[in-house]
């Protein structure tokens, strides 16, 4: 019985690895985080998709401590590439996304550095 309990701990623990697979750049550095809703994670989370070769919405506006999540809908890859050099994706082929914590006030302008007239704004209140 011990080590039925101890086998399925040990599931339960790989499947909680392989949950948390998500990545989160925080403005000053890097954290790895999970794909927790927002909930878990203590702040919102406002969302941009990338369809037809642009991000919709082009202009986001959210209020400090907004957590955005980009995420490709195109079938060929983008980038999220802070034209200030703030943030960078990796490159995000279908179906993957990137998040980004804004703890700042301020204008952040974006671009997909392999498509560079993909152009977007967060704009932290």
């Amino acid at each position: 019985m011990n080590k039925i309990l101890v086998l399925a701990m040990a599931l339960l623990f790989v499947a909680a690895c392989t949950y948390q697979t998500g990545q989160t750049q925080v403005k000053g550095g890097t954290e790895t985080v999970g794909t927790q809703p927002a909930s878990e994670t203590g702040g919102s989370v406002a969302k941009v998709e990338i369809v037809g070769f642009a991000f919709n919405p082009q202009t986001l506006t959210v209020p400090v401590g907004t957590t955005v999540e980009f995420l490709n809908k195109d079938t060929v890859p983008h980038t999220v590439t802070s034209d200030a050099g703030d943030f960078d994706s990796p490159t995000l082929k279908e179906r993957e996304s990137f998040k980004f914590l804004f703890n700042e006030k301020g204008t952040f302008s974006y671009h997909c550095s392999i498509h560079t007239s993909m152009k977007g704004t967060i704009v932290v209140e």
